[in-house]
């Protein structure tokens, strides 16, 4: 068998059906600096990616440039695994996941109005989901607007008996 090779800054889930453990090589060169991924355009896409460098140093973390090689902009989240097992993206499973967004000047952990202390932090080996923060899609929002129809009506209908009387 080959090992599989897995270049800085790639990802993948391996979902086991047993409970006995499974070990698997990997090689490659560590990257001291974390080189831009081209075409990145977290605020439009997703990607599931892991950090581009290595820090040989127990329990070393790293953060949204140490995996992308940009800094963050306002618009997108980083979705961690929260520590149980995994059976979707953070789109498909979203409560398997920890979501970070990022406003522009700090993270927000969720929908927390208040921001984290810190930047979001991965670890070595983690994969992590970046792509654009949740927003409403047109057709929820339209959908929403036409339950409100039927009480608009009744508010106009109570204004018409109120000025007639």
């Amino acid at each position: 068998m080959v090992d599989p090779i897995i270049n800085p800054g790639e990802a993948f889930y391996c979902q086991l059906n047993t409970a006995s453990p499974l070990s698997i090589p990997f090689t490659g060169t560590a990257s001291t600096s974390p080189t831009p991924i081209p075409g990145f355009t977290p605020t439009t896409l997703d990607y599931l990616l892991g950090s581009q460098t290595y820090d040989p140093t127990p329990g070393a973390t790293y953060n949204y440039y140490d995996i992308t090689g940009y800094a963050p902009v306002a618009g997108v989240s980083l979705f961690v695994p929260d520590g149980t097992a995994i059976s979707g993206t953070p789109y498909s499973s979203p409560l398997e996941w920890n979501q970070y967004e990022y406003d522009g000047t700090s993270w927000h952990f969720g929908s927390s109005t208040g921001p984290v202390t810190s930047e979001p932090q991965i670890l070595l080996a983690e994969g992590v989901w970046i792509g654009p923060s949740e927003v409403p899609e047109p057709t929820t929002m339209i959908a929403g607007a036409l339950l409100l129809l039927p009480f608009g009506a009744s508010i106009l209908r109570l204004l018409c008996k109120t000025r007639t009387a």
